[in-house]
């Protein structure tokens, strides 16, 4: 295996990590809608959720998600594990985008 193809895979592991940890944040810190229990009550987390799936799907560059966990979209608002890991995820997409 070439240097250069272990490092695509490297990449690409490093996009379904990066997802699978947003996945793993949503699951456990973002509100369901009421109306709706399987989709988000947040925009904030359905971009989170739309560039997740961008990244497993191949996609290099999906659209940057605008979140914030003081938006209303994240519970408990007091959590501040879900805070940090909040924060920490958007650093890291944050790290992906090309300039």
């Amino acid at each position: 295996m070439s240097k250069l193809t272990k490092l695509l895979e490297t990449v690409f592991d490093d996009d379904k990590k990066l997802a699978s940890d947003i996945i793993t944040f949503l699951d456990k810190y973002a509100k369901l809608d009421a109306s709706e229990p399987t989709e988000y009550s947040s925009p904030d987390a359905c971009m989170m959720k739309a560039y997740a799936h961008g990244l497993l799907t191949g996609i290099k560059n999906p659209l940057k998600p605008w979140s914030s966990w003081s938006s209303g979209g994240y519970g408990p608002y007091s959590s501040t594990e879900g805070k940090k890991l909040h924060d920490e995820l958007i650093k890291r997409i944050n790290q992906r985008v090309v300039k």
